[in-house]
């Protein structure tokens, strides 16, 4: 930002000289050169709103500050509007922050539709997704990543958190499952499954899910009791 501070230099310097406010073209030569440099590194309406603002510091009325606008940089739009706004307190010559046009591809709709088919198939890659849903790859990486916290790893989405996919899956933490490996220990309970099947040849995954479920069948209510008054 060296150039601003060496045109606050070279505008102060010309500030000092007293300069009469009603003859403009004395002021020609010296603002001449100091809005043509800042020409070259802003644009013409930041140069514009500028040169305004320095007349109006020096008190020249705004028809001179128009003459001016004319003779030094050929622009003129808005010069009565910017002119009153430096004089009722407005200090910045850059245009104020807008909000700018509401996005249309990460909208809730295309979220919904996103999450729908991930939750369907976790495997769809950004490009069917976008292809899918009718928005560009860009626009399906934020939902995925800002809005449904979403992330890939070895080609599935996966969520950082608990989140979506892993809430619909969830497990309730005094199902059958738990609380049976909660007490026996995973290892142990499958080497209890497997003990009475020892010895005997299955032909078919069928025989032996068959028979894993014949042995589980087997065990008493009570030892499933013993599971939930730990």
């Amino acid at each position: 930002m060296f150039y601003q501070y060496y045109c606050v230099r070279k505008i102060c310097h010309v500030s000092s000289h007293h300069i009469n406010p009603a003859r403009s073209d004395n002021l020609f030569p010296e603002l001449r050169q100091v809005f043509l440099f800042i020409l070259t590194k802003s644009s013409k309406f930041l140069v514009q709103r500028a040169c305004i603002k320095f007349c109006l510091r020096n008190e020249i009325n705004a028809a001179e500050t128009l003459l001016i606008l004319r003779g030094i940089i050929h622009v003129e739009e808005k010069c009565v509007q910017w002119y009153s706004d430096f004089k009722n307190g407005c200090e910045k010559v850059e245009d104020e922050d807008r909000p700018g046009r509401p996005s249309t591809s990460t909208d809730d709709a295309h979220v919904v539709q996103i999450k729908d088919l991930v939750v369907n198939n976790r495997r769809l890659t950004i490009r069917d997704l976008s292809e899918s849903v009718g928005i560009s790859k860009a626009s399906v990486y934020t939902i995925l990543k800002n809005v449904l916290g979403l992330k890939r790893v070895k080609s599935r989405l996966v969520p950082k958190c608990l989140n979506l996919l892993e809430k619909r899956d969830r497990v309730e933490p005094y199902c059958f499952a738990t609380a049976v490996f909660a007490k026996f220990g995973t290892s142990r309970f499958l080497a209890e499954l497997k003990r009475p099947l020892r010895g005997h040849r299955f032909d078919t995954i069928e025989e032996i899910e068959a028979a894993a479920t014949a042995e589980l069948t087997d065990i008493p209510a009570s030892a499933f009791f013993i599971c939930f008054e730990m």
